[in-house]
């Protein structure tokens, strides 16, 4: 049986690993959160990440089946934005997916 990489520690205050899609995949959303809110990351980037990755693997496990990568980062820098006016909501600038199930009768 193949294991996952184990998760690195909290993030260290002041570093993010930018451009490293494996390693912010395996952080908490309340580190990415706390990143996010310190700005040493930006919700782009964290988009930009997460489409790297769906990139780089869905192609074998065919787990996304819409792609709206232009929309998802139009969304990033829209929760950027809010973040730079001072807004904050829960989870807000966090890149998600969403299941959708169909069950056929």
């Amino acid at each position: 049986m193949e294991s996952k990489p184990k998760p690195t520690a909290a993030v260290p205050s002041g570093v993010m690993a930018r451009g490293d899609e494996v390693a912010l995949a395996y952080r908490t959303a309340g580190e990415l959160l706390q990143a996010l809110a310190s700005r040493r990351i930006s919700s782009r980037e964290l988009a930009d990440g997460a489409i790297s990755r769906i990139e780089a693997l869905d192609q074998k496990i065919n787990a996304v089946v819409v792609r709206d990568f232009d929309r998802a980062r139009a969304a990033a820098d829209d929760a950027d934005a809010a973040l730079a006016r001072g807004e904050h909501r829960p989870l807000l600038g966090l890149p998600m997916q969403a299941e959708v199930r169909h069950q056929q009768l």
